[in-house]
């Protein structure tokens, strides 16, 4: 299966070097959770959903028109430096250049965007106060929904952004 992530964030680069570092406590703390007893269902993801009551509105139309602002001028050929809405981090490390790979890589994989449907809200402690904004997207070549995903932080500022095949769970 493949799927596009669209998360520049050059502490992630950072991660997964020290990733390659830490390979054996990788694997020990990966035996520990095999073996730890799991008594409900709830523990085995990080992520809750939030309840449709509770979801932040306004944050939620924010997350859906930036996605959708965003695939749209690409499919214009509109590639420009992020606005204010993302945080600097994401802008930084997300310019022209590699929105247009992105958009590239998106096409052959999906076609283009046609609309999105809000699907869930999620949340993690892991997060500290970010929320997952999950929409079904529909696109031109293909009837499968894939997922697009914003990542709002707690400053209301989009933290990433993922296009990927639909999962029923977040990952």
């Amino acid at each position: 299966m493949r799927f596009l992530v669209l998360l520049p964030d050059r502490r992630g680069v950072a991660m997964a070097r020290e990733i390659g570092k830490q390979f054996v406590f990788a694997w020990i703390t990966i035996a520990c959770l095999l073996i730890a007893p799991m008594r409900d269902s709830a523990a085995l993801s990080m992520f809750l959903p939030i309840p449709p009551r509770q979801v932040d509105q306004a944050a939620k139309a924010k997350a859906q028109q930036a996605a959708e602002r965003l695939l749209t001028g690409w499919r214009e050929g509109k590639f420009a430096p992020l606005p204010d809405e993302f945080t600097v981090e994401m802008a930084a490390n997300f310019p022209p250049e590699d929105q247009q790979a992105a958009h590239n890589n998106l096409k052959a994989l999906f076609g283009e965007l046609r609309s999105l449907e809000f699907a869930e809200a999620v949340s993690s402690p892991t997060l500290a106060g970010h929320v997952i904004y999950r929409f079904r997207g529909k696109f031109s070549a293909t009837d499968a929904d894939p997922e697009v995903r914003v990542l709002m932080n707690n400053e209301g500022k989009i933290a990433g952004f993922w296009v990927r095949h639909w999962m029923d769970e977040v990952h």
